[in-house]
């Protein structure tokens, strides 16, 4: 049994310590609320200023190269043996997905 005068220190030391978590507690939960809306911030700014741009720039680039082998005749194109195999693949690869499907 405790004795008497020890019983209030022990209350205070409990009350201490339960302080001392919950603070420690709302240190953590407001740094990992910090750090996540930081990492959304990141997130969000990199979305913008990197692969929004890149995108264009790829779209552009396809653009670009469809309009140059549109001007290529397709009697050149179907003496290209590359080219010839190229299509063949591309159509056994649409046959071979429209198959899939149904």
């Amino acid at each position: 049994m405790m004795p008497s005068l020890m019983i209030p220190l022990f209350i205070q030391l409990k009350q201490l310590t339960i302080n001392a978590i919950n603070k420690y507690l709302d240190d953590t939960y407001f740094k990992f609320i910090l750090m996540l809306i930081v990492y959304i911030s990141v997130i969000n700014i990199g979305f913008f200023l990197v692969w929004i741009p890149f995108i264009r720039n790829l779209n552009s680039i396809i653009y670009k190269t469809k309009n140059m082998l549109s001007i290529i005749p397709i009697e050149v194109l179907a003496n290209l043996s590359n080219i010839d195999k190229l299509l063949d693949m591309e159509k056994t690869n649409m046959n071979g997905n429209n198959n899939q499907n149904h």
